[in-house]
């Protein structure tokens, strides 16, 4: 900020440098009023925003409460849950163990009992042919078999 001021025989004219030190004096008030009403306004919109937040945190904590609630449920549900799928599992495996176990006991009860039916065949197959020897030697007379 530039000023031109009236020249004197001392220097300055003091009328024309008090003037403007008064117009500058008055600018310097008028700013630091206006920067004043500035602040105090900033300082009641922050005295409302806190307000505002610490009513938004009054409504909001029942509702964080319930949200945390929810968690530690639908949490404790899906841990009982995986537990109780855990157990299935290792049910189902015990049985299917035992399964195979009752499997293997029958296929070998199967092929003991495919042994003896075969026993059994050759036996009857035997029985057959000599009873069969025994009717030939009845039909050519070298034998008299009754039954």
């Amino acid at each position: 900020m530039t000023s031109s001021f009236k020249r004197s025989f001392i220097g300055y004219d003091p009328v024309s440098v008090a003037s403007e030190l008064s117009c500058i004096d008055q600018e310097f008030v008028q700013k630091r009023e206006e920067l004043r009403r500035g602040l105090e306004i900033q300082v009641q919109q922050k005295e409302t925003l806190l307000k505002e937040i610490e009513k938004l945190g009054q409504e909001l904590a029942p509702k964080l409460s319930l949200q945390d609630d929810i968690f530690s449920r639908l949490l404790s549900a899906h841990l009982s849950g995986t537990g109780r799928v855990i157990a299935a599992i290792e049910d189902m495996k015990k049985k299917e163990l035992d399964l195979t176990t009752l499997i293997s006991e029958r296929n070998k009860e199967l092929l003991r009992l495919h042994i003896v039916l075969s026993e059994m065949s050759n036996e009857f197959l035997a029985t057959a042919t000599r009873y069969g020897t025994m009717l030939n030697w009845e039909e050519d007379g070298e034998a008299n078999v009754k039954a």
